[in-house]
This record gives C-alpha cells, structure tokens and sequence, in this order.
C-alpha cells in the first residue's frame, strides 16, 4: 500500500516539471523571436533605401524647322577689290559708323570705304533673301516657297562690284520665326495673338502668334520674339522645338514603381510605417519616369527599394 501512495505522489511532480519545461521553452522561443525580429528589423533599416522625393520638370515639344525673318540692310562693295571688314562681326555700331573697306584694284581709285546706312550689327552672312523676307512683306509673301534656303555665305577675299559684301540686323527689332506647325501639335494651343515658346541650344525664346495660315495639309505660323540671343541674327534655317507642354512632378527610379491591381504607386514613409500611395506617370526625365499624385511633395519620403518591405512596416 505505501508504493502505491508513493507511486501517486511523484506523478503530479512529474505533471509540474513538464509545465515549467514547456513554460521556459515557450519563453526561450517568445524571446528568440522578438531578438530575432529586432535584428531583422535592423538588417532592414539598412537593407531600405528612403530618399526625399526629388521634384523635376521636363519639356514636352515638337521639332520644327524655322525661318528667321529679320529687319536688316544690305551693303554693295560700290567697285570690285579686296574686301575686309575694319570692325568685329557681330558688334553693333551707328549709323554712318565704317564697318568695311574695299580696295580697289589700280585705276579704279584706291579703297573705299563702306558705312553703316543704319545702327545695329555687323554680319557677312549673305543669303541673298535679305530683300525679300523682310517683316513688312509677310502678309502678300508665300514663305513656303523660300523655306529652303541656300546655306550662308561670306564674301571672300576679293569681291566683284556690286556684290551684297555686310549687312547691318536691327537687333533691337523684334525677329520673325516663320514654321509650319506638326500635325500631332494641339491646335486649341494656337491662338493668334496667344503666347508660344520655342527652344532653342537651351534657352527658352517666349514670342506671340503674330500670323496664323491654314493651307492644304499645313498650318503656316509667324512667331514675334522681341528678346533673343544675338546670335540667331546671324542664321536663316535654324532647327528649334515648339513647346507643347511643361510637366512638373517628381523624379524616381523605375524600380521604385509597384503596381497593385494595375495601378502604379510608390512606398512612402508616414509616421514611420510604410504606406503605398497611387502616383500617375507624366512622363520620363533622363530615362527616369516623372511622377505626380495626390499628397506628394518634396517633403514625402519615398523607399527607392521596395522588394525590402510591406505596408505597415516600421521604418526609420
């Protein structure tokens, strides 16, 4: 009888040491696994990749070919000779100030000298259209005839007598650009008397519809720009691009992008939890889509690497 008693005894110790061995386990492993997630979480916060979003803005424009239009006077050598200029080409001078000298050949009375008729800047570009595309011939003149002109070209060494050898630009004027508008371009943009932007080698030219001409398969514009680089007084067919839009939003890498029912977003930080907030792409800056969407500014933080996380992630 007294086994048996003792036998009962041991079996609730048993029962006892078995609860404590599972209560540790459970502990050891509880344990385990919040130092497990607390190093995971720190590979992650190294691993995550967050950037302040970085605002961008692109131009949306079609290539065109232009024809400068411009206010300018052209010089005539008055006898044949050896032509220099005695000024700098592309420096303004008076009128009445010389600008160049022709040394006639003997017996026909030394040099002569040639004089501004005008103020403005010197340019030996000839193209011969100098007395036919001017401003105030542009309404009766089919300027889609003289589109293609013939390369500019200087006066040598020796000129004969007669000979268009400088020209004096009115820099000061306003320049005409004359183009014919692309097809793909949006037609409720072009208003005569609204506002067009060209570019050209970087820099913007804002000017106003002066003239607007629908013909058979292409619409005619003359554009008047009254601030441009000295430059262009130098050129007839200049190759420039339209403006059609400007885009502004945010540049980010293409990786960046997560699509969720077949809308894009991006992962942002808020309040240190990872959101995922919906972004339309406007289009693509540098090979690098530009994107815009509601609540996004420079100070929205954005996960340039979103494969490391989810929504609801803790994040720095």
């Amino acid at each position: 009888m007294k086994k048996e008693v003792a036998g009962e005894g041991r079996r609730p110790l048993r029962r006892r040491n078995w609860a404590a061995v599972l209560i540790l386990l459970a502990c050891g492993v509880f344990i385990l696994f919040i130092v497990a997630t607390q190093i995971w979480q720190l590979i992650l916060f190294r691993l995550i990749n967050i950037e302040f979003l970085t605002p961008a803005v692109f131009n949306q424009a079609d290539s065109v070919n232009c024809l400068l239009i411009k206010d300018e006077t052209l010089i005539n050598a008055p006898v044949g000779g050896n032509f220099r200029l005695t000024v700098n080409e592309g420096v303004r001078v008076k009128a009445g100030q010389e600008v160049a000298r022709v040394s006639a050949q003997a017996g026909e009375g030394g040099a002569h000298a040639l004089a501004a008729p005008r103020s403005g800047l010197v340019c030996t570009h000839i193209d011969n259209r100098e007395n036919i595309l001017k401003p105030a011939y542009m309404d009766a003149l089919d300027i889609s005839q003289l589109q293609k002109i013939t390369e500019n070209a200087r006066p040598g060494e020796i000129v004969e007598k007669g000979q268009s050898v400088v020209k004096i630009v009115d820099n000061l004027a306003p320049l005409l650009i004359y183009l014919q508008a692309p097809e793909e371009y949006p037609r409720e943009k072009l208003r005569k008397g609204g506002a067009l932007t060209l570019l050209w080698n970087g820099k913007e030219l804002n000017g106003r519809l002066e003239t607007l001409k629908e013909a058979v398969n292409r619409t005619e514009l003359i554009i008047r720009i009254s601030d441009y680089p000295d430059k262009l007084v130098h050129l007839r067919n200049v190759d420039m691009e339209l403006l059609r839009d400007r885009v502004t939003g945010f540049k980010v890498p293409s990786s960046a992008l997560v699509e969720k029912n077949g809308v894009k977003g991006i992962y942002i930080s808020s309040k240190q939890r990872v959101e995922w907030c919906p972004v339309e792409v406007r289009g693509h800056m540098d090979g690098e889509p530009v994107i815009a969407g509601t609540g996004l500014g420079a100070e929205i933080r954005y996960i340039k690497n979103p494969r490391w996380v989810r929504v609801g992630d803790r994040v720095e």
